[in-house]
């Protein structure tokens, strides 16, 4: 078969082709089970285990009540209920789910990619797109569901738009069309929120001719107002829900100024570009001291910098003759702006879920250098070429064999976590983790040592860790080692009524009545009564009498 003829079979059957290395790369996490926030969202949320009050789902939030209450997802919540009642709770619903989903996902980025750039570009770029590693945190994990709808609604949208404008004006069935899709985004997860930017670069990048700016504006008009209608109502019902307009924790930032956030994306633009470009190790964990959260310049940084204003400049220069990787640039500037907490703080600095649509952006890029070295090589040498495509070729091979081997690594929270230790064997929390797991399943002495490299790992001022690990040793029959860990944390959360009982426990446990005593009654004085330490307090002055007692009862008469 001649390679023209090769050509048309693939723009004759691209779709499939989409369709099936989507698949290939997914498929292997068909068997997994829930892990990590699976448990807490789906096995352990009544809310979610039946269709028959759905529509209350609409009015909560999408963490439970016992998890903090926050984030407003309906629909995500919806399919879970839904999938869960089909299989009555097996994750096999909810994996196939995910994984037809993801092949939608990669369909319709490739039809996005073709209104914007020739058919070569979208079938590469959107090949790559499908085997991408980076995604199996996405695919393979239950909750990365709101991801995959997110995605496949702003594709569809950001098509349609373009789509419309190409043809002339946007009709009153696109504004609906495009409206419904944001607004189903939104109900996904909040960060579909970004649509009106995707389709502002959109707008300034497609080619209208000799169309005036004034003229753009009064075409697009309709669209953006609509789409600011629906963000101000899903905004005002979320706040409702959730009783404020706040995107996620501030654990991470504290009280830090808006520069350290800004400080802190630059810190990570290179663990973003090896995600994109070498995702051969990956991790469920980024947190310190892997990624710290950065409140001075420094050195560090510099590449960051160099990198972000690298691409600034390549796509300024390439606006006018190759608008498509201006494109690419954006699209990723507009999908990470949420991610990198530069718009608002998200409980976190670097998650591999979040550079999922970006990702589409990098594979663009990726595709046009591929095409454009193909076009060149036919004034020149023919076996750039066969370079070309066997690069394509292990490329995508390359990358749905990693994603078949990380997928499995969710197959549950066991297995998570003893994978993420192996991953980022310097991760306080991979250790906490695990330890934790360990605890909660009965076996707390197999949890110690993990633990234990937590707290040497850990910063030195987090006391919630140190207070687990104290726990951790009491539960293990290990009083003796907890003591210097309970000490240690009653200095940085002195009003800690648990943690006081807890450590007065430990001492009671050894036989040291007498300073569990004196620790439950400091806590009464600088908290006032509480009924657990009013009850340790009594406990210890029984023991203290009862000691005496026997003491009395042994002297000779």
């Amino acid at each position: 078969m001649s390679g023209a003829k090769v050509s048309e079979a693939l723009r004759r059957h691209a779709g499939w082709i989409i369709v099936l290395l989507a698949i290939a790369a997914s498929i292997s996490g068909i068997r997994n089970g829930f892990a990590l926030d699976d448990v807490h969202i789906i096995v352990e949320n009544d809310r979610v285990h039946s269709l028959a009050h759905a529509w209350q789902l609409f009015g909560q939030t999408y963490w439970p009540p016992i998890e903090g209450a926050s984030l407003y997802r309906p629909l995500t919540m919806l399919l879970f209920a839904a999938e869960w009642v089909i299989g009555s709770g097996s994750p096999l619903p909810f994996h196939a789910v995910n994984i037809v989903l993801y092949a939608g996902v990669c369909l319709a980025l490739y039809r996005l990619l073709c209104v914007i750039t020739d058919e070569k570009v979208a079938l590469i770029a959107s090949a790559l797109f499908a085997v991408h590693p980076v995604h199996t945190e996405a695919v393979a994990n239950v909750v990365g569901q709101s991801e995959l709808l997110v995605a496949i609604t702003l594709f569809l949208a950001v098509e349609r738009y373009i789509r419309a404008r190409r043809s002339g004006n946007v009709g009153w069935r696109d504004v609906a069309t495009i409206s419904a899709l944001f607004l189903v985004g939104c109900l996904a997860k909040e960060h579909a929120i970004i649509l009106p930017g995707l389709l502002v670069i959109s707008e300034v990048l497609i080619n209208r001719g000799k169309e005036s700016f004034s003229v753009r504006i009064r075409k697009s008009a309709p669209t953006f107002v609509s789409l600011a209608m629906v963000a101000i109502a899903f905004v005002a019902v979320r706040a409702v829900v959730t009783g404020g307009f706040r995107g996620g924790s501030n654990e991470l930032f504290g009280y830090e100024a808006y520069y350290a956030r800004v400080l802190t994306m630059l810190t990570i633009v290179v663990e973003w570009l090896r995600l994109f470009f070498w995702p051969a190790q990956l991790s469920s964990d980024y947190s310190f001291p892997r990624t710290r959260v950065a409140t001075v310049p420094d050195i560090d940084m510099l590449p960051g910098i160099l990198v972000v204003a690298g691409c600034a400049v390549l796509a300024w220069r390439v606006r006018r003759t190759t608008p498509v990787v201006t494109f690419a640039f954006l699209w990723i500037a507009v999908t990470l702006a949420i991610p990198s907490n530069l718009i608002l703080v998200t409980g976190f600095v670097l998650a591999e879920r979040t550079l999922f649509l970006a990702s589409a952006g990098v594979t663009l890029m990726v595709a046009v250098g591929v095409v454009h070295l193909w076009k060149s090589a036919e004034y020149g040498t023919r076996n750039l070429h066969r370079i070309l495509a066997a690069a394509v070729a292990l490329l995508i091979v390359g990358g749905i064999a990693r994603s078949a081997t990380r997928n499995p690594v969710w197959r549950d929270n066991e297995s998570l976590f003893r994978h993420t230790v192996e991953d980022v064997p310097f991760s306080a929390r991979a250790h906490w983790m695990l330890a934790e797991y360990l605890a909660e399943t009965g076996r707390p002495r197999e949890g110690v040592d993990d633990m234990m490299v937590a707290v040497a790992l850990g910063r030195k001022n987090d006391g919630v860790m140190v207070a687990f690990a104290a726990d951790l040793l009491q539960a293990a029959d290990m009083c003796g080692r907890a003591m210097s860990l309970y000490k240690r944390a009653l200095t940085m959360k002195p009003r800690d009524e648990q943690l006081r009982y807890n450590a007065s426990l430990c001492l009671v446990k050894l036989g040291r009545v007498g300073e569990a005593r004196s620790i439950a009654r400091a806590g009464i004085q600088k908290s006032g009564g509480t009924p657990k330490l009013d009850r340790m307090v009594v406990l210890t002055d029984s023991l203290e009498m009862s000691r005496q007692s026997e003491k009395v009862a042994t002297i000779p008469r």
